[in-house]
């Protein structure tokens, strides 16, 4: 999403899916941050890390250093991609489901 953007989906809209929100959820979430973001700052994914942390909830925070709000260097869409096939399974065998 783009700053142009962000006036035409409310402030409603942005008050749900903004940190002060966080509160209310209830399952895993793996963050991946651009130290460069201007779109969602790192403060403000650091604020919904903490908040799930406090809740006990599993979660995965990563920030990669020379990035933005959408990743731009394959290195790290790989380093993503991988930390998400190793955080979902993780929760599954965490669960103590077993196939």
């Amino acid at each position: 999403m783009r700053l142009v953007e962000l006036s035409s989906i409310g402030d409603c809209l942005i008050h749900v899916r903004g940190p002060c929100s966080f509160d209310r959820l209830s399952a895993p979430v793996i963050f991946f941050q651009g130290d460069e973001d201007l779109i969602v700052p790192p403060d403000q994914t650091e604020k919904m890390v903490a908040a799930i942390r406090a809740k006990g909830l599993p979660i995965a925070y990563l920030l990669f250093a020379g990035e933005q709000h959408g990743f731009r260097k394959a290195e790290n869409v790989k380093r993503t991609l991988d930390a998400e096939l190793y955080f979902y399974p993780a929760l599954v065998l965490c669960s103590g489901l077993r196939f």
